[in-house]
């Protein structure tokens, strides 16, 4: 492994590690729940959500509990086909006083749609960012509710059932990984400083 490989690896290894150390932290998962309806169909590749009297039930970010927050979920074109979503798309505000945390959707890892009787049943998972405008982290969002056309509108409205939000942690080999390249690079820099000296 050359020099330059060495550099590059460590440096990137050190970014990450960076970054990682300035990025928040979701200690306990987000759960939300509440009211919702449904609008369009997933063969135009997005539907319409909506959430009402929607709060969250738990979690913890920075330290510091969520639980009770208010919740927006108004009018989002929530993506249903699987893959990269390009832009992300923003999928809830969660806000308390001057403080406002955004989730945004990069992936969406699998959607389900199904339709019983009168009963629609949507669930979602899938891969994004959470933010507050300075910091951030990588999440996982799994959703999943029951809705009703009650009215024969096209308009499905009932529960969300599961609204969660849970951080993607850096495993542990990754940490691991990072410290054997800033090792070798350690050692690479030092045989060069040898060599150089024996010259």
């Amino acid at each position: 492994m050359g020099r330059s490989t060495l550099n590059y690896l460590a440096g990137f290894t050190l970014f990450v590690l960076a970054t990682s150390a300035n990025a928040l932290t979701i200690d306990q998962g987000i759960a939300m729940t509440g009211a919702a309806s449904v609008t369009g169909i997933p063969s135009n590749g997005e539907i319409d959500f909506t959430g009402s009297n929607m709060a969250t039930t738990q979690g913890v970010i920075n330290g510091a509990s969520v639980a009770g927050w208010t919740t927006i979920l108004s009018n989002i074109d929530l993506p249903v086909a699987t893959g990269s979503v390009s832009p992300a798309a923003t999928i809830w505000t969660l806000s308390s006083g001057s403080t406002t945390y955004i989730f945004k959707l990069s992936n969406v890892d699998s959607f389900s749609d199904n339709t019983a009787f009168d009963m629609r049943t949507i669930s979602l998972f899938g891969l994004g960012t959470v933010t507050d405008g300075s910091q951030g982290t990588a999440a996982r969002l799994s959703l999943s509710g029951n809705f009703f056309d009650t009215n024969g509108d096209g308009t499905w409205e009932g529960n969300v059932s599961e609204f969660t939000v849970q951080a993607v942690p850096i495993p542990a080999a990754g940490w691991l990984f990072g410290s054997a390249l800033v090792g070798l690079l350690g050692v690479a820099r030092r045989r060069q400083a040898l060599a150089a000296r024996d010259a």
